[in-house]
Order: C-alpha cells, then sequence, then structure tokens
C-alpha cells in the first residue's frame, strides 16, 4: 500500500514540470509574437520619428523667420553669403535662436535650406540615381527624360542625372497623372524645359520652378491644386499651364519672377 502512494506522489511532482516539447512549444508561440510585434514597434517609433521631424521642421522655420524680421539690414536671402547648411545652422546657433543644430531622428532625412522659396525642406537622403519607369534620351534627346514614371513615391525628388546624363528636359507626360503631392528639384539642376503635361493631374499643392527653366509646355502643371508657385525670370510659357488656364501666366508676364499665392481665385505675387 505504501509503494503504490509513493509512486502516485512521484506520478503528480512528474506532472508539475514541462516535457521538452512543451517547453519547444512555449518557445515557438513566443517567437511568433516577438515576430508579430517587433514590426508594429517599428512601425510606431518610424511614425513618431516622422512627427518629431515635421514639428522640428516646423520651428526651425519659425526661429528662421524670426531671425529674417531681426536681422538688420533684412537681404533678399535670410543666409546671404553662407553656402552650406552647416553654416546656416551655425548662424542660428551663434545668434542664439537655437541651442543646437537640429538633426532629424528619421534614417537618410535631412533638412536643407532652400534659397528659391526661403524655407528649410526636410530631403530624404537617398536621392534616386534612377526613375522607375523613365530613360534617356539618345542623339539630339540626349537630356530629355522620357518614358512614364512607375515608381510608389508620390514625394518625388528630381535627381540631377540619369544614367550620368545631367537631365536638362522632362519630356512629355512622364509624371502625368502619378499622383504625386510634392516635388523637389534640387537648386543646382539644369533643366531648362518642362514639356507638355509632364506633371499634369497631380496632388501638387506647391511647386518651385528651378531658375534654369526658360520654358513650360502645354498643360505642364495642369489639374493640379496649386495655391504656390515660386519661379524665376524669363520663362516662357505656352497655354494652360497651370489650373487649366493662362491666368498664371499673365500675372507673371506683368510682374516677373517672385513667389505667388493664388487667393481667392486670383494670383497675387507676395
Amino acid at each position: 500500500m505504501m509503494n503504490i502512494e509513493g509512486d502516485h506522489l512521484r506520478r503528480i511532482d512528474y506532472k508539475k514540470g514541462f516535457t521538452l516539447i512543451e517547453l519547444i512549444i512555449v518557445m515557438a508561440i513566443l517567437a511568433i509574437l516577438a515576430m508579430v510585434s517587433i514590426p508594429m514597434v517599428n512601425g510606431y517609433v518610424a511614425k513618431a520619428n516622422e512627427a518629431t521631424d515635421i514639428a522640428n521642421l516646423r520651428s526651425l522655420n519659425s526661429v528662421s523667420q524670426l531671425f529674417r524680421f531681426e536681422s538688420n539690414p533684412i537681404t533678399e536671402d535670410l543666409f546671404s553669403g553662407l553656402t552650406t547648411d552647416s553654416a546656416r545652422m551655425n548662424a542660428l546657433i551663434n545668434q542664439d535662436y537655437l541651442s543646437e543644430a537640429v538633426v532629424p531622428k528619421q534614417k537618410d532625412v535631412f533638412f536643407t535650406w532652400n534659397t528659391d522659396v526661403q524655407l528649410w525642406l526636410m530631403v530624404d537622403a537617398k536621392v534616386p540615381s534612377d526613375l522607375p519607369g523613365v530613360t534617356m534620351g539618345t542623339g539630339g534627346h540626349k537630356g530629355f527624360i522620357k518614358g512614364s514614371y512607375t515608381g510608389s513615391t508620390i514625394d518625388l525628388v528630381m535627381p540631377l542625372t540619369l544614367s550620368n546624363v545631367n537631365i536638362t528636359h522632362v519630356y512629355q507626360d512622364v509624371f502625368n497623372g502619378k499622383g504625386l503631392t510634392s516635388l523637389y528639384f534640387d537648386p543646382a539642376c539644369v533643366i531648362t524645359e518642362i514639356h507638355a503635361r509632364a506633371f499634369n493631374n497631380n496632388n501638387l499643392t506647391e511647386v518651385t520652378i528651378p531658375n534654369s527653366v526658360t520654358k513650360l509646355d502645354y498643360a505642364a502643371f495642369n489639374n493640379n491644386p496649386i495655391t504656390k508657385i515660386t519661379i524665376g525670370p524669363n520663362v516662357a510659357f505656352e497655354t494652360n499651364v497651370f489650373r487649366n488656364n493662362n491666368a498664371f501666366r499673365d500675372t507673371y508676364l506683368a510682374q516677373g519672377a517672385g513667389t505667388y499665392l493664388f487667393i481667392g481665385g486670383t494670383w497675387v505675387k507676395q
């Protein structure tokens, strides 16, 4: 009788532990949970970093404009004479507008000063060396980018070159109807002409036309809800370049280079 009870107790003690198979199952479940949760956490961190960078960019532009108002004399370019972003940032630090340099939290992103619009912009450092679906012209069309953009990026940074050739022309319909929400041309670009419907039918709300551009062809930026345009001197227009009419062209020809806002159905130069 005593032996039977002892065997029973031993069986109970044995069942209180885990078998090797049970441990393997538990570890597998934990591994699956980790695989699911880590990407979610990374996604939250990425969104938090993006939100922080957007807030920091707004603050950076705010203190820069304060710097402008308190400058004497006020120059056309706020950072006149300074040619690098680090020098511009240091100018704000030296004048006590910033305590330290503002550095984005997102990977492969940087803040850069755009002299045309007089604002800091947040730019993806991984500027594409090519544009999916877009090819470089040859022969007499060397410098012309052609084709139809098939990339997924809708905040487009136009590269300076494609296939190691400087981009001088954006040909017809290349970015027509691609859902673009923003467009950034590097100030060093050498694009001289934007052809018919090149950026037609997108969701652009503002655009800075590079100073190198001398001609905008038919409907180049038509069917976009653009309310702000910055443009250099001596640009020739075909018809319906913006908003399916010639209102901007006529205002520009009368008032010249500068930044224009679309207010109450009318283009007004700042």
